[in-house]
């Protein structure tokens, strides 16, 4: 593995001026590195700003981590802690920390890392920051499809991930098709998506209004969104998703910053847009449903 300065062989650091006068320097130009791997066949450009950046966001989750396990009505050292995960600590402690504490940190770590990549998605196709899952409808979907499979039909936990998996994608199917006609690169998907967002929202208050008591108390403390009750159980599920749908958001990122030039730049660049655009469409939901299913419609995370 090498790395090569991907600016490097592009000409002089500056423009040429008119004949006789100096070179004119470049300002603000980026400074890129390109990793060369798999027999220097393969590339990956890398911008150093952009991984400080993720390095200090992967610092500032673990140190929040560190301290929801360590902090509450059980309280604990960060050693002691870290003895406890290791299998150095006492029985009371393990427990805390391995069955309740640990699962819902690294959840929480899972959940917000999927509303982001979510958000990032939406808020690029739309080409605006109100462009979240939370705001154009697609979390208020996962939330009717979670509300009908628990008080309609009373399912368990895996039944109401499924229903919230279901229902976001059927929301999305509504937003992108009545927004189709401007182009999702349009205003259109946002103020649609508010629209149907509205919608649900409205639904969802009908569902719970006319539910058993029971079940609307339940129904009520899930649209609250939470992590208590989640252990094991959910992490493995989750991270598994998390991942399966991390590849496919990969091989289409490079279209994502083609697509910030515009629908005409574009296509005259070879991008086919309408299956390019299902794709990422598909994946953000599909982010946006496992958050949902495992925390419930957490607003605001995804911008």
């Amino acid at each position: 593995m090498s790395v090569v300065d991907a600016d490097a062989g592009t000409g002089p650091a500056g423009r040429t001026g008119p004949a006789g006068a100096p070179a004119v320097p470049r300002r603000h130009a980026p400074r890129r590195r390109a990793l060369r791997v798999v027999g220097e066949r393969v590339a990956i450009r890398v911008e150093p700003r952009v991984a400080v950046v993720a390095a200090l966001a992967a610092l500032a989750a673990l140190a929040a981590c560190v301290v929801l396990v360590t902090y509450g009505n059980y309280p604990l050292s960060a050693w002691g802690a870290l003895e406890t995960v290791v299998g150095r600590g006492v029985v009371e402690d393990e427990f805390i920390i391995n069955d309740v504490r640990v699962p819902r940190a690294i959840l929480a770590v899972l959940v917000g890392a999927c509303l982001g990549l979510s958000g990032s998605v939406f808020q690029t196709l739309s080409r605006n920051p109100l462009g979240s899952p939370d705001i154009i409808g697609f979390t208020h979907g996962c939330a009717t499809g979670a509300l009908v499979a628990i008080l309609l039909f009373d399912v368990g936990t895996r039944g109401i991930g499924v229903a919230s998996v279901v229902g976001g994608f059927v929301a999305a199917a509504i937003v992108v098709a009545l927004s189709t006609g401007g182009g999702l690169g349009d205003y259109r998907l946002v103020l649609v998506g508010i629209g149907v967002a509205s919608l649900l929202q409205a639904v969802n208050a009908y569902l719970i209004t006319r539910a058993e008591l029971s079940r609307a108390q339940f129904a009520a403390s899930w649209l609250a969104g939470q992590l208590n009750g989640r252990g094991w159980e959910w992490v493995g599920p989750v991270a598994v998703a998390a991942v399966v749908l991390l590849v496919p958001l990969v091989l289409l990122a490079p279209y994502l910053r083609i697509l910030e030039l515009g629908d005409d730049t574009a296509a005259a660049l070879g991008v086919r847009l309408g299956p390019i655009r299902v794709a990422l469409v598909a994946v953000g939901v599909g982010f946006t449903a496992i958050a949902t299913a495992a925390a419930g419609p957490v607003a605001f995370v995804a911008m």
